[in-house]
């Protein structure tokens, strides 16, 4: 059951998802999503992955347990809210860098490009001395 309300729903990746009763919403969980409801009714939500068969059954077993602490970074639990997963607690730094990039990007566009490039190579430049 769900509010059936414009104040709860789903971001995925900056697109906004309302929860209604009867309709699903199928998103892929790589990018960066966010539930949310500001209404005071409860929402009962079910989700779930959906496991993509691969031809390597060797290749399927590294994603399965990839994804097992992939996810397990990322947990909450849903009682105590204040107990979730590591990833959770840096992911509103990474918005704010991610909007600092985008911001900079729309003030100047040659700019941005020459310090992503500059950094990508100082970075490539340090690591590969690093194993020479």
């Amino acid at each position: 059951s769900t509010p059936n309300s414009d104040d709860s729903g789903l971001v995925v990746n900056g697109v906004d998802y309302k929860w209604k009763d009867g309709e699903s919403i199928i998103f892929d969980e790589t990018f960066l999503h966010n539930a949310y409801n500001n209404t005071d009714k409860s929402r009962i939500i079910l989700m779930t992955d959906i496991d993509r068969p691969l031809k390597v059954k060797f290749i399927q077993r590294i994603y399965f347990y990839f994804g097992r602490f992939f996810n397990g970074l990322f947990a909450i639990d849903n009682l105590d809210s204040s107990i979730s997963g590591a990833g959770n607690k840096f992911g509103r730094y990474f918005l704010m860098y991610k909007r600092t990039l985008k911001r900079f990007k729309h003030w100047n566009k040659p700019i941005y490009m020459t310090t992503k490039y500059s950094v990508t190579f100082a970075v490539l430049w340090y690591f590969g001395s690093k194993l020479v």
